[in-house]
């Protein structure tokens, strides 16, 4: 045995364990392998994973997880428009800290500058002066980490009464909840309680007032302000007036949220699972509790691990709360083993941000020789934050799985949540804060702001694998979600859903060309090989199984690829005209492209410069700085684009396998926006188009044509005015071929 673990690997990083696993004779293409896997993504972690386990070097360990049910639990409408305004007043708050955050760094900044200068001014070298200006005056906090730790803390204190609801109902069905979370919040109430001179710790426990969530954010907002200045500890709102200013008003804005949200979410759901008649355990590594509205200490008993696991199998407790502490090393399970056999359901409050210790907590209530399967809930808020939580949880699985199981469709990705931390949704939220520099500026991405930058249609996205960023930290959709917790619920909304719309063009857009680097290409119909040959390497007999699969041969082979679908009649095509006339009306996208026309002042007003006339900017856009001309042609051109878009009109484009535009496309469908105040986006604004041998149609986004030359788009009458049988005719030929493409 050279290495023995169930998930050696959660990413392309250590996959250098794998190194005496290679065979010894390895050429040179092999020695580089493990440095290779890194750029390949989760596709190349499939490949290599599959490989050692073809070679009998590794064992595979697979998740069969095919038992379990697993559900998402969303909040009714009346909870979800009272956590929304909770979010609303908690946004603020988080644009304050924001703010003071970047007053602190201004501040160290300035002292830095001039630090900087009197040491060279006294002919210190500028790589020495660097130096002693950095060790002197510092800010090292990064906004990051606490605007994290709040999210987490601010959605697991609104879900409280959402998950004793769901257990609860698992307990009518004669079901055992077993309840998961991550947050112990323990520090505030380990610094509340402190001895002090005279006083014990309980002593001082006893005389404090009652504690609510507003203490865990003040906690947090208290650690924004200590800085390093001129080699010492100060307090930043001591030093800047204005930063004390700021300090002030999150003070005040913390002062406003709800009084009932707990300081410890864990205790406010033991209280509450309790009252309903549930005897609770729990396993964490906790030593103080928020109970009775005082800080106490957990007894030995509630701490005894073996005693809390043996009394939830034997039946004298209904529920178990644990974190990563309890996820290892314990069983759970309805096993015949044990007096309590009822079945089990996994309740997740909160997952634990390490995904080994996630995947080994899910094991806790699934394992062999269970009599009853378990059931998988998570309770969730349906809010942004939330949801980007969810995203990294899913972008480690894939990793993971793809590492250990060879397969990166994880069993426990959560397909409700959208995947946007990669290549392309770093895309999409670029495009975003490119047409929305008022966000971009209030979100602390001014360069997006003020940058004079086109938008991406893919064209620098290829398939190399996962298309996964760098790292899910400095993915620019995960840092641009992190920042979203500071606008109001609503907004957040939008926010996502424009990421979402410009996501999905951009998957479209590659997808078109087969280069979607999400997932492996693909070929519609079927393909023939009619002749195979060595590429490279040396074919071994069949009874050689000591040669490794790394030092198999290459091939490569030749076919003819095979269209099977039929391709759309001229009745058929006469048909789904008809049928978007009388959905849409004649006129198409005509109506849209006269509101936005209507709207243009208001449209044009986040791109106007200070001092200038809005009525004689749109008079002459090309006389106005800045970007203001950039996105008046951009929102003339989409009103020219929608009034023309109308159903049967035909039009032409050059695309990549069609550089000429020789093709002719015919809309047969409009998808106008979802939601009427997305009226300006051209994202928004979907088409379906069909050519001459084509069997279904092919959807595209508006902003696909709109990130063209204008120029070189065409529009024609084609079906628009009527049946046109010479305009039919090409379809008519193209349904009767047969189609094959060599490859």
């Amino acid at each position: 045995v050279v290495f023995g673990t169930a998930t050696p690997a959660r990413n392309p990083q250590g996959l250098n364990l794998y190194q005496p696993l290679l065979p010894a004779t390895a050429g040179e293409g092999l020695n580089t392998i493990l440095e290779n896997i890194q750029s390949g993504g989760e596709v190349a972690q499939e490949a290599f994973a599959s490989m050692l386990a073809e070679d009998g070097v590794m064992l595979r360990r697979d998740h069969d997880l095919s038992s379990i049910e697993f559900q998402v639990n969303l909040p009714d409408d009346r909870r979800m428009l009272s956590y929304q305004d909770v979010m609303n007043r908690f946004s603020p708050i988080v644009e304050g800290m924001i703010d003071a955050s970047t007053q602190i760094g201004e501040l160290v900044g300035r002292r830095q500058a001039m630090e900087f200068r009197n040491l060279v001014n006294r002919g210190v070298p500028e790589n020495v002066a660097r130096q002693m200006t950095n060790e002197l005056s510092q800010y090292s906090l990064a906004i990051g980490g606490p605007l994290a730790n709040l999210a987490r803390i601010t959605m697991n204190a609104l879900k409280i009464d959402q998950v004793v609801e769901v257990a609860a109902a698992e307990m009518d069905m004669n079901r055992k909840p077993l309840i998961t979370f991550h947050s112990t919040n323990s520090a505030l109430l380990q610094e509340l309680t402190r001895a002090e001179e005279g006083r014990t710790p309980d002593e001082v426990a006893a005389g404090l007032p009652p504690l609510s969530l507003k203490d865990q954010i003040r906690r947090i907002h208290q650690g924004l302000y200590m800085v390093t200045l001129d080699g010492n500890r100060q307090d930043a709102r001591q030093v800047s007036r204005d930063v004390a200013e700021a300090a002030r008003r999150v003070d005040a804005l913390i002062d406003q949220l709800p009084d009932d949200l707990p300081v410890s979410p864990v205790d406010s759901l033991k209280e509450k699972l309790e009252a309903n008649g549930m005897r609770v355990g729990e396993i964490s590594g906790r030593t103080l509790c928020y109970r009775n509205d005082r800080i106490e200490r957990r007894s030995p008993e509630e701490r005894d691990r073996r005693a809390v696991i043996d009394a939830f199998n034997s039946g004298e407790l209904d529920v178990l709360i644990y974190n990563s502490a309890g996820a290892t090393g314990g069983s759970y399970h309805a096993s015949p083993d044990f007096k309590d056999q009822r079945g089990r359901t996994m309740i997740e409050l909160e997952t634990p941000v390490d995904i080994i210790k996630y995947v080994q907590s899910q094991g806790r209530g699934n394992r062999y020789g269970q009599v009853e399967d378990p059931k998988v809930v998570s309770v969730m808020t349906g809010l942004t934050p939330e949801m980007r939580i969810m995203q990294q949880r899913n972008g480690k699985l894939r990793s993971l799985g793809a590492s250990v199981d060879g397969n990166r469709s994880h069993p426990l990705l959560l397909d409700d949540v959208p995947d946007l931390l990669n290549k392309v949704g770093d895309e999409a939220t670029r495009n975003v804060l490119l047409s929305m520099p008022g966000l971009a500026r209030r979100l602390g991405f001014t360069d997006f702001a003020e940058a004079e930058a086109a938008a991406d249609r893919g064209d620098g996205l290829v398939d190399e694998g996962s298309g996964t960023a760098k790292s899910g930290m400095e993915s620019l959709a995960n840092r641009v979600l992190a920042r979203s917790i500071m606008l109001p619920a609503t907004e957040q909304d939008d926010l996502v859903q424009r990421i979402r719309m410009e996501f999905d063009v951009l998957i479209e857009e590659l997808e078109s060309r087969n280069a979607n680097p999400l997932k492996p290409k693909e070929f519609p119909g079927r393909i023939d090989i009619k002749a195979t040959a060595i590429f490279s390497g040396q074919e071994r007999a069949d009874e050689d199984l000591d040669t490794s699969v790394f030092l198999s041969p290459l091939y490569v082979a030749t076919g003819v690829h095979e269209f099977t679908d039929e391709a759309v009649t001229a009745e058929r095509l006469i048909a789904m005209v008809e049928r978007c006339a009388t959905l849409h009306g004649a006129d198409g996208f005509g109506p849209y492209a006269e509101r936005i026309r209507q709207n243009l002042p208001a449209l044009m007003r986040p791109h106007l410069p200070a001092g200038y006339d809005m009525e004689a900017a749109l008079q002459t856009p090309t006389e106005v700085p800045g970007r203001f001309a950039n996105q008046y042609g951009k929102i003339t051109d989409l009103i020219w684009l929608l009034e023309n878009l109308q159903p049967g009109v035909a039009i032409r484009f050059p695309t990549l396998d069609d550089p000429d535009a020789m093709r002719v496309n015919t809309v047969v469908d409009l998808i106008p926006p979802q939601e009427s105040r997305h009226f300006d986006l051209a994202s928004a604004y979907k088409i379906r188009l069909i050519s001459p041998g084509m069997a279904k149609p092919e959807t595209m986004a508006v902003s696909r044509l709109l990130s063209r030359n204008m120029e070189e788009i065409r529009f024609r009458p084609g079906l628009s005015l009527g049946v046109n049988e010479a305009y039919l005719e090409e379809f008519t030929q193209m349904a009767r071929m047969r189609r094959a493409l060599p490859v």
